[in-house]
């Protein structure tokens, strides 16, 4: 029914109760006397990296795994956000009754995130700032604690602070021999010596999937090479032709670096041509012929890798 007037009392400073009406009022009572919206508390969950809210380029599109203990289940701040309206490494709960509880926390069971920095986490956790509102909470002191919030009566922010931590320094290298195949068998025995001078490739595959060169080693007096410091991806490694000389052992199989990783024993095994052979061409150096017509070892050259306490054979 559209309101006619209004009745108010209002108890003044001095304790009097004063009466005042409205004769001359019209429209919708739930106007004149709005209701109130219930109070529907949200946490706000975001990601700062070294002091600054985290961004896909500053966090490297990664996505940081959280776990709420109120619901038992996982999530992640992102480059995408969790929810609608969230945006990036934003996430925020459903809208909760008034009252209730909430906590999360970061994860740190993973390699991504650890108490502290050391060889296998990338990011630590500093901890964690609360507030009623972003600013409030970026202001507060980390803590290590565990945000756990009671009987909420609005919204809250979280803010998980992170530290990147510095690359570990670590040696990585892969290296081998070319010698005289004496023999031709394709493996290197121990009457054979070295070939000094010889260069050596290492390439990897571009974004079309072809081999590309990064860099060039030649071998020393002994036939030995090594290329230091290589960055984590996969390689090749292959030798470059001289006149007068046949491949004898197979091309070493992609070699994968990750940190740490010290590959050994990438030889390569050459002859002197005969007369009746024809003369190896740049095609053969990048490639193995599965027939066995132009080297005589048909086995893939063997090579040890090293991961920390780890060694692997390649054959």
């Amino acid at each position: 029914v559209p309101a006619t007037h209004v009745i108010a009392t209002v108890t003044l400073a001095n304790g009097k109760i004063v009466a005042a009406q409205n004769m001359t009022l019209v429209g919708d009572p739930t106007t004149i006397y709005p209701v109130a919206t219930p109070v529907t508390p949200v946490v706000h969950i975001f990601k700062y990296i070294d002091g600054a809210q985290a961004t896909a380029v500053t966090a490297n599109n990664v996505a940081f795994p959280m776990f709420t203990s109120t619901y038992n289940a996982p999530f992640t701040l992102s480059p995408t956000g969790w929810t609608t309206g969230d945006i990036a490494y934003e996430a925020s709960t459903s809208p909760m009754t008034l009252g209730s509880s909430y906590s999360a926390e970061e994860t740190l069971s993973t390699s991504l995130v650890g108490t502290t920095c050391d060889t296998t986490h990338t990011y630590a956790l500093v901890g964690y700032g609360t507030g009623n509102t972003l600013a409030e909470a970026n202001l507060a002191t980390p803590s290590t604690t565990i945000p756990a919030f009671t009987n909420l009566q609005g919204d809250k922010y979280i803010i998980v602070k992170n530290h990147l931590c510095s690359p570990v320094a670590t040696t990585t290298s892969i290296s081998g021999m070319k010698y005289n195949d004496l023999n031709r068998n394709g493996q290197k025995d121990a009457n054979e010596p070295g070939l000094s001078g010889w260069v050596i490739r290492l390439l990897t595959k571009n974004t079309q999937g072809k081999n590309t060169l990064v860099t060039t080693a030649t071998t020393d007096v002994n036939g030995n090479y090594t290329f230091s410091n290589v960055v984590a991806r996969t390689y090749d490694v292959r030798e470059t032709h001289k006149k007068g000389w046949k491949r004898m052992s197979q091309n070493p199989q992609d070699i994968v670096i990750v940190a740490g990783s010290v590959v050994t024993d990438v030889n390569f095994g050459n002859a002197v041509k005969h007369r009746n052979e024809h003369e190896d061409n740049d095609r053969d150096d990048n490639r193995d012929d599965h027939g066995g017509n132009y080297y005589a070892h048909s086995g893939h050259s063997n090579y040890t890798t090293e991961h920390g306490n780890a060694d692997h054979s390649h054959r």
